[in-house]
């Protein structure tokens, strides 16, 4: 989280429709399925781990995030 300013990271459960930020331990999980014998015939698509965030509100992060050269920017605009 440290490459978005703390504004940013300390708004960003209020985007998600779970309300929180993802767990290292969710990532894991996924990680571990797709590597063991479970995930075998698992090939070929992107699996998008966001609480659903995705779906409901765009791309991470918001344009107002980003200034014109797509950087971030220290305080979003409102």
């Amino acid at each position: 989280m440290s490459k978005y300013p703390e504004s940013v990271v300390e708004e960003a459960a209020h985007t998600i429709p779970l309300q929180r930020l993802g767990r290292p331990a969710e990532i894991a999980w996924l990680a571990t399925y797709l590597a063991c014998e479970a995930g075998d015939y698992f090939s070929g698509a992107v699996l998008t781990l966001d609480g659903g965030r995705d779906n409901w509100r765009g791309a991470w992060p918001p344009q107002s995030y980003v200034d014109e050269a797509g950087e971030l920017v220290a305080e979003a605009r409102r």
